[in-house]
């Protein structure tokens, strides 16, 4: 008798029956012979099958790429050739460069001068979150399939793709207003408990990167002719070796190039027509005899719209197998839209035997010219099989995503695109893809649990619905990865909860990751490693092979800790106590992208389909089912609770409460709030209390149960409740930052050695942005100290920290959405004609706002919660000013025009800007103005010292030569120098406001703090003091006899707090009297003036602004717009220039 269990005992027999016991290894093999009744094992089993046929002789049938390179004619004629693997020859490097009439540098022709980047959706955070650390690696294509196949472990050093933190919190695929690739609506599959696991280290003599492509013969008839195939080291084409391919007769093999694209003039139904016109080439080849299909879209561009390759590939494979041709060929994809691991592992997983990402290709190559790089780096018929829960999209839908990609990328009429996009798929930024974690949701979560105002927890809920030594201290839950590293019988005891993590960290499946730099010495004591060796939980090669396995460690966790609840992490069997459902957008520390934004589904499919699942098997009774994963409001919670969740975890919240900003660097150590970091710098800025948790919980208890719910919650237990589980702390040491001026002798050498990801720590706020105050007081050019200010820039712009959730783009910084965080990037990197393009696809006059604007974003700015912060404003103006000398900025006429005539009344700002943007699109546009001279605002309303009317003209000049005609002295529809003043004294009748933030006054909103400005300074030298009286009312004017003014009386008032408002009362006998010459009366702005609205009859508002409806700037006059501070009470140049913008567009339409 024979018995084979994965377990021992399974079988009870005495021992003294068993002849034999042994374990079948991973690669190994056993035969039964029943008719000679023997056991045949592995090595003879083997020996048998290899000497049973001629082996060694069909080996030499094989055709490798070496052999295909040999017979190539042209590939013999090439000095240098790229193979897979190899180095690019810059012969070869210039080959389907696209041309440029003005070239660019390589980055520039990257980042903004290769329209096919927009045409396949490339975004900046493609290329720099996923593209750009993966091409670092020298093995970068063995990394495209770490995911899907083993690796072997060689004497190389194996890198892989970037990582990420904190969830996934961007809209699904099908909800996402961003043409998404046809990719993004698939999510990965896994398996909780594979028998075996992948185990590239235990079972590498069963995984292997070669790749047999071509003709097939019948698996089940051994013979030569299942050799005679192309064998390639691992799936991925180079560029050269994709062309010799094409080209070759190499034994009578040929290939056939199927273009994948369509004309332009088909529009959206030409996508299915492609399909079947495809699909039939493809069935003709394969009869003609060819042995490779090549599916092609590089003859995209203007004319011809590309269909995806993951469409196209699973139209003709299907169609080839129905036709009984698939085994007679090879699918080789030529495509410009696979980058990304999980694109790779659909194609391979959908039918294609080999990959060229030609794009990718050229695009390190690009980079490599430019010196980025290293040398060292080379380059539902159709899903079948494939089930959704919740239907599928339509060609319809795909047709036209892929349409509307094309129309952005070569739209023949003028528009305002000067560089790639960034929609915000994994950070969230301005103007992009919607993400819950965003900066109002934060701000409003953290102004409640720190003031328990509920008017916050509302605007909370709405934007969300909207879119170590302490290592055995007692601990609710306790987290037992499979690998069970740095478990002790201590960690066991001190718990009441015991969880198993069957899909750890970041994505079901995958491992959450801790860097190495990461592992400090407490931290590996506590998991039982090394210092500086970075942690996977699991590993892949994780020691559950089966559900007995699990089982197993569900038995010994409880023998360890009888009284404990046991849970697993995900649906199991195992008789655990406790299942967790987890959802597919849960945070974590660290994870790859491709875990991050593919593995995984929403909790709300898995806890519904595991209630329905236990209930059918009469098991729901045994277990407690708990949801989690981006749970964030009561709404979520009612929902997890008719769907059949008893418990639902909150984590990504309740870090937000304790001061998380979602920056999304938990992996690089730098959490400028020291929530996720162990730098003992950093994590003295930690200011999160537990009240703040406290306050969460209670808002959302607040939320579930309000009577709107009630019949809702009739069968909810009341005793439901939210678990957290808490963050450990650990011990903290004294350590100073030195000023860099204290550690750098040369700074202009010293720049090139900056530290991007932690100057945040290192290098402190450049102060002295102004000329020396004795200097500027006799003059009055502009006040700034542009030299000063620019040696440094690199250095602050090393400060900033590219957030993942930019709160400067936000409604509480940069009205105008700047794309602040990249154009630092990019000054950092001396990339100055980049940072120029990306400032300017918001802003139409940065040298204005970079010099008068108050600077919200520098208010808003993360690192502010605890440091200065980042010099934003002096950036801008010098990427400007730069331009400008370098002589980047000039005139840009519109190619075309559109014949319409449109008339602007006002050359302010928002004049300006509405012109600019309205001549870009193609319109004649006149602009008049009342005064002698163009400028408005600019020119009348702001001091040359601080914006010189030559930069103002410099604009309008600008303006002038693109076409736009200004006309002055048309109106639509005695100064007195205070220079030789004796004394200057203002009042103010408000507080003196404190030196740091109030508490009713918290990050991000701009900060209401004491201020010394330029015009403070320069009173201050010359009189010996600060000009302000603060708590000070003004009473009364007195009269000299003669009709001037001669004094003004005031009075002192103090402010207290009453009902949640302020309360001014006078302060009884503090009344003075101040003799004066002169009163200046700043009013702030009292509305526009109404000749004009009340000419053409236009309705105003309460405020007597002209209304127009919300978001829209027309009046209530069809073909008449207004903006600027025609529309807002109070307002800055910075939004009256934005509203222009946003008004020229509405105008368009």
């Amino acid at each position: 008798m024979m018995v084979m269990a994965s377990e021992v005992g399974v079988y009870d027999t005495p021992p003294s029956n068993v002849i034999l016991k042994s374990r079948l290894k991973p690669g190994r093999m056993l035969l039964v012979d029943t008719h000679e009744k023997k056991i045949i094992e592995d090595v003879e089993l083997k020996l048998h099958i290899s000497r049973s046929r001629p082996h060694s002789k069909w080996l030499k049938d094989q055709i490798t790429m070496e052999e295909l390179r040999a017979a190539d004619v042209d590939y013999k004629k090439t000095s240098s050739a790229v193979e897979n693997g190899s180095i690019v020859d810059s012969v070869v490097a210039k080959k389907n460069v696209m041309n440029d009439a003005n070239p660019i540098s390589a980055v520039n022709r990257v980042w903004g001068g290769d329209k096919r980047l927009s045409l396949y959706g490339y975004t900046l955070e493609t290329i720099n979150l996923l593209l750009l650390p993966m091409m670092q690696s020298k093995y970068v294509v063995l990394i495209f399939l770490k995911v899907f196949r083993g690796l072997k472990l060689m004497n190389k050093k194996i890198l892989k793709e970037s990582l990420g933190s904190m969830g996934n919190d961007a809209p699904l695929a099908c909800l996402s207003q961003f043409q998404p690739l046809i990719y993004e609506y698939f999510k990965q599959l896994f398996a909780q408990v594979t028998n075996p696991p992948i185990d590239p280290f235990r079972e590498k003599i069963v995984m292997s990167m070669l790749c047999p492509i071509g003709p097939e013969s019948n698996i089940l008839e051994p013979n030569e002719l299942q050799v005679h195939r192309l064998f390639l080291s691992q799936p991925i084409l180079s560029l050269e070796d994709l062309e010799i391919i094409k080209r070759t007769n190499y034994r009578g093999w040929k290939t056939k190039i199927i273009d994948a694209t369509y004309p332009v003039q088909d529009g959206p139904p030409g996508l299915v027509n492609t399909l079947n016109r495809v699909s039939e080439e493809a069935n003709q080849a394969a009869k003609q005899g060819y042995q490779f299909l090549v599916l092609s879209d590089r003859q995209s561009g203007p004319e011809r719209v590309p269909v995806s390759s993951l469409l196209v590939l699973g139209a003709v494979h299907h169609y080839l197998i129905e036709e009984r041709q698939r085994m007679k060929v090879g699918l080789i994809i030529e495509t410009a839209e696979a980058r990304e691991v999980h694109h790779i592992c659909l194609l391979l997983g959908y039918g294609a035997d080999a990959i060229c990402p030609y794009l990718v290709f050229e695009m390190a190559r690009n980079l490599r010219m430019d010196g980025v790089l290293d040398s060292s780096l080379t380059d539902n018929a159709l899903c079948a099989g494939t089930h959704s829960r919740i239907g599928g999209v339509t060609f319809d839908i795909l047709a036209k995503e892929a349409f509307e990609r094309h129309q952005i990328t070569y739209w023949k009429k003028p528009m305002d695109m000067l560089v790639i996009r960034n929609p915000g798929m994994y950070h969230w930024r301005s103007g992009g893809e919607k993400h819950i974690n965003d900066p109002d949701s934060i701000a409003n979560l953290q102004d409640y649990v720190n003031s328990k105002n509920w008017n916050a927890y509302e605007k909370y809920r709405k934007s969300t619905m909207e879119m170590d030594p302490e290592f055995n201290k007692r601990s609710a839950i306790k987290q037992v990865a499979s690998g069970r590293f740095g478990v002790t019988s201590s960690y066991l005891a001190n718990a009441d909860d015991l969880q198993i993590k069957m899909s750890q960290g970041a994505k079901p499946g995958e491992g959450g990751e801790l860097p190495g730099y990461k592992v400090t010495a407490e931290i590996a004591a506590t998991r039982h490693s090394v210092p500086g060796v970075g942690l996977i939980s699991p590993p892949p090669h994780h020691d559950i092979y089966s559900i007995e396995d699990l089982a197993e460690l569900i038995y010994d966790l409880k023998c360890a800790n009888p009284s404990a609840r046991i849970s697993v992490k995900l649906v199991s069997e195992g008789k655990a106590e406790h299942i967790v459902i987890s959802g597919h957008d849960g945070g974590t520390g660290a994870s790859t992208w491709t875990g991050i934004k593919s593995a995984g589904l929403p909790w709300e499919l898995g806890v519904a389909e595991t209630h329905q699942i236990l209930t059918l098997n009469n098991l729901r009774s045994r277990v407690i089912v708990q949801a989690d994963g981006q749970m964030r409001t009561g709404f979520d919670v009612v929902v997890a609770a008719l769907l059949g969740a008893d418990e639902f975890g909150f984590s990504t919240a309740p870090l937000i409460s304790m001061g998380c900003t979602m920056m999304r660097k938990c992996h690089l150590n730098t959490c400028p709030v020291g929530i996720a970091t162990q730098d003992p710098t950093l994590r003295k800025k930690f200011e999160g209390k537990p009240e703040h948790v406290i306050n969460f919980f209670f808002a959302l208890a607040e939320e579930v149960f309000p009577y709107e719910y009630q019949r809702a919650l009739r069968q909810v237990e009341e005793t439901k409740q939210a678990e957290t589980i808490p963050n450990g702390s650990s011990q903290t040491v004294n350590a100073q930052v030195k000023d860099i001026e204290d550690t750098i002798a040369d700074i202009e050498i010293e720049q090139h050695k900056l530290d991007k990801i932690r100057g945040f720590m290192k290098y402190k706020r450049q102060t002295g942005a102004y000329r020396p105050v004795e200097n500027r007081i006799d003059d009055w050019n502009e006040i700034y100290n542009f030299q000063k200010v620019r040696k440094g820039l690199r250095v602050q712009a090393a400060r900033c920290m590219e957030c993942g959730v930019p709160f400067c783009q936000s409604s509480h910084g940069c009205p105008l959405g700047n794309i602040i965080p990249k154009w630092n990037d990019l000054v950092f990197q001396s990339n100055w004609k980049e940072a120029l393009n990306q400032l300017l696809q918001t802003n139409n006059f940065p040298e204005f706002t970079g010099r008068v604007c108050p600077a919200p974003c520098e208010g808003a700015c993360v690192l502010g919660i605890s440091e200065p912060a980042v010099t934003i404003k002096n950036i801008e103006c010098a990427i400007i000013d730069h331009a400008f000398e370098q002589g980047w900025i000039v005139p840009h006429p519109p190619t075309t025009r559109t014949g319409r005539r449109v008339a602007v009344v006002g050359s302010g700002p928002a004049g300006l800007a509405a012109a600019h943007q309205l001549n870009k699109a193609g319109h004649l546009v006149t602009v008049y103005e009342r005064n002698d001279r163009i400028g408005g605002l600019l020119q009348y309303g702001i001091p040359t010292m601080k914006l010189s009317k030559q930069v103002v003209q410099r604009r309008v000049s600008l303006l002038a030569a693109e076409g736009i005609t200004f006309k002055t002295g048309i109106d639509v529809g005695k100064d007195i120098s205070a220079k030789g003043a004796k004394t200057i004294t203002t009042f103010e009748i408000l507080p003196e406001p404190p030196s740091n933030r109030a508490h009713d006054n918290p990050w991000p909103q701009f900060p209401r703090v004491f201020k010394v400005d330029y015009g403070h300074e320069e009173v201050s030298l010359k009189f010996g003091r600060d000009p302000r009286q603060f708590s000070t009312l003004s009473k009364e004017f007195l009269d000299d006899g003669n009709g001037h003014v001669s004094g003004i009386q005031t009075v002192s008032v103090s402010w207290t707090m009453e009902n949640g408002r302020w309360k001014m009362e006078e302060i009884p006998g503090s009344e003075k009297t101040y003799k004066c010459d002169l009163v200046l009366l700043a009013m702030g702005f009292l509305g526009p003036e109404k000749y004009i609205a009340t000419e053409l009859n236009t309705t105003m508002d309460e405020r007597g602004n002209f209304k127009t409806p919300v978001g829209k700037y027309e009046t209530s006059l069809n073909g008449i717009y207004a903006a600027g501070v025609g529309v807002c009470q109070v307002g800055s140049l910075l939004e009256a220039g934005y509203n222009w913008k946003d008004d020229a567009f509405d105008g368009r339409r």
